[in-house]
């Protein structure tokens, strides 16, 4: 559960965005090509449809509930990058100076 403050801030941030959750404590370990271990952060993404003391609930704009998160099992949150907003980033161009 979390505090009225944080659920305020969460709803102002992340509502009718699409969104990358990465889920904490649940790591895959998986082999590599030179059969060492790896371990994946799995990911959840969708749209988010609310948000309320003890879930994320993802799905469709029309309301459609499809997935729901506990906050418990939230790692990190991203907002996933349109690829029309992709377009509209200042990427620096070859030769340009990076500081």
């Amino acid at each position: 559960m979390i505090s009225k403050s944080a659920l305020h801030m969460l709803r102002e941030i992340y509502l009718d965005e699409s969104i990358v959750v990465y889920l904490k404590d649940l790591n895959i370990v998986t082999i590599t090509e030179d059969q060492q271990e790896m371990k994946v952060t799995p990911m959840v993404d969708g749209y988010v449809v609310d948000i309320d003391n003890e879930f994320i609930y993802l799905g469709l704009p029309d309301g459609l509930i499809l997935k729901t998160i506990p906050h418990s099992s939230v790692g990190l949150i991203e907002i996933m990058l349109e690829p029309e907003m992709m377009i509209d980033l200042e990427l620096p161009n070859e030769g340009d100076d990076i500081h």
